[in-house]
């Protein structure tokens, strides 16, 4: 049901649900990308509330949602999991004004307070040898949050995951 579900809703803190739908791929393809279900929206807001605006105002800097909620479709565009908590609105990927991926994991991760389920360091290598880094954090609202703490290279479309942030990071300033 998709009464009253609309891009200006509030989130929570500086957040719209524009900020976790709004995407690129989306807009090329022509895809409707607002969530159908008012539990997605619970769960957009309860990621906002209890996870990013907490980050934000201890970084005292702005979180950028670079990827929030995806429909099935868009998720398969963009490579992600079958069973994504994406497609649930329970996960986004971000990016800390002028912190450094690495940085804002490290201090994410000594946040105890923080109930995050999974947060994972990302970098991707690309064929020009850029290198693009970015978080993945996620937030169960209806379960038990397991503060997984990973690390993801993907190189040649291939992604490898290890738990733990040391060795990703060791050496890196991305």
């Amino acid at each position: 049901m998709t009464t009253g579900i609309h891009a200006r809703m509030t989130m929570g803190g500086p957040f719209t649900l524009k900020d976790f739908t709004d995407s690129r791929v989306a807009a090329r393809f022509g895809l409707y990308n607002l969530p159908r279900d008012v539990s997605v929206v619970a769960n957009l807001k309860a990621l906002s509330t209890r996870v990013l605006v907490p980050i934000g105002e201890r970084f005292g800097r702005r979180v950028t949602v670079l990827s929030g909620y995806r429909t099935e479709t868009l998720n398969r565009l963009l490579g992600g999991e079958r069973d994504s908590p994406h497609m649930r609105g329970e996960a986004a990927d971000i990016l800390l004004a002028g912190v450094k991926p690495c940085d804002a994991a490290l201090t994410i991760s000594a946040m105890d307070d923080l109930p995050f389920d999974r947060l994972v360091h990302e970098r991707r290598m690309l064929m020009s040898g850029e290198v693009q880094t970015w978080l993945h954090i996620s937030h169960r609202r209806m379960d038990e949050n397991r503060r997984q703490v990973m690390h993801a290279v993907t190189r040649d479309g291939i992604r490898q995951e290890a738990a733990g942030l040391m060795d990703a990071l060791a050496g890196l300033a991305a």
